[in-house]
């Protein structure tokens, strides 16, 4: 694990993230069919463990039936672009299923794009949702440029959760539609929560509750951590050379976080992240598996969370920073006995056969 602090951490307000928005979007969620809060979950043995005094899980594994958070962000983008009947969109897995399904349900046309690499049984899903799927022989970023190139050659509508040419308000909206997963979490916990641990592949879903946070809790937001898989960890090399330059990840990006596999950041993400995170963590592929066993099999009387590789990034990074040889990292956060600490799993098992060598 590797970690940097950010100097340039400055509370503001970030209009778009606000608590009228965030409402707003709640409300269109709760009027599709089958939608409902997904569960909050305490670990009070994990949490008395690492010293802490509460911690809680947010399990988005039981959304729409689909296994990961996105749908809610592809569904309210759909609904305010409206305009298109084909979106193409390039996806680790996650993002594009959700947007096959949510086509689906606004009776539209997705087509999907995978890196080379990605997981036979993540594309499969996503043209179960009756979208057409297939995998490139590029890297994520690059996919994201060649679904860009198809938009614009056949006329289709780009619907992607970072910035790419032709993406319009698209990534805005799919940020905005994330907004539904932070407040459910806040109105479920007893009080407000200390620190916020967020994973960022592209840092569509980080900043937007990083921006939210710093909204509702405005001029004192919680600490907020976010995690990045080593391969991929395009804040942290920006945010450690501090020189208004842009620092991305290149090559394969290869990781078992393969939602996090992104070695460009968004550019609606990126002033948030740098001007609201307190820490960002670059985790390992070993950080990450001593996580997703750690959910699997609690402490004491703690139920079992399945989260998958890039779900459970976020609590990896709080356990590899709680329980670090390098106590100043603990210190520098406070993480101690009066902390509250709140985190997203953001998937369950969507790779049955990597996750089971994982946990066996």
């Amino acid at each position: 694990m590797k970690y940097v602090l950010n100097p340039g951490k400055t509370p503001r307000i970030y209009p778009g993230f606000t608590p009228d928005t965030a409402e707003k979007v709640l409300r269109f969620h709760e009027g599709i069919e089958g939608y409902s809060p997904t569960p909050l979950v305490p670990l009070p043995c994990m949490a008395d463990r690492l010293g802490i005094g509460a911690l809680y899980v947010k399990d988005e594994s039981y959304r729409f039936g689909l296994g990961a958070f996105k749908a809610l962000g592809s569904l309210y983008a759909m609904e305010m672009l409206g305009d298109a009947d084909t979106f193409v969109t390039a996806t680790d897995g996650n993002h594009g299923r959700g947007v096959a399904w949510a086509a689906g349900r606004l009776g539209k046309k997705a087509v999907v794009l995978m890196p080379a690499g990605s997981s036979e049984e993540r594309l499969g899903a996503i043209r179960r949702e009756g979208a057409e799927a297939y995998m490139t022989e590029l890297n994520y970023d690059d996919t994201v440029r060649e679904a860009a190139r198809l938009a614009e050659v056949n006329g289709w509508r780009l619907i992607q959760d970072t910035t790419a040419e032709g993406n319009g308000d698209a990534a805005l909206y799919i940020m905005q539609g994330y907004l539904t997963m932070v407040s459910e979490a806040l109105s479920s916990m007893d009080r407000p929560p200390t620190h916020v641990f967020l994973q960022a592949g592209v840092g569509s879903m980080a900043g937007a509750a990083a921006a939210y946070l710093q909204n509702v809790f405005y001029p004192s937001p919680p600490v907020i951590v976010v995690a990045e898989a080593c391969a991929a960890d395009c804040y942290l090399r920006t945010v450690s050379a501090s020189d208004g330059r842009i620092h991305s990840a290149k090559g394969d990006l290869s990781t078992i976080m393969a939602g996090l596999a992104c070695g460009e950041p968004s550019l609606i993400a990126l002033p948030i992240l740098t001007g609201s995170a307190d820490c960002f963590i670059s985790l390992t592929d070993a950080d990450d598996i001593r996580g997703i066993r750690a959910l699997r099999y609690p402490e004491g009387n703690d139920p079992v969370i399945l989260s998958g590789e890039s779900g459970a990034a976020g609590f990896s990074a709080l356990l590899s920073a709680a329980e670090s040889a390098d106590e100043k990292l603990k210190d520098l956060l406070g993480l101690d006995g009066d902390s509250s600490v709140l985190v997203f799993s953001t998937e369950g098992i969507t790779d049955r056969e990597s996750w089971e060598k994982i946990v066996s």
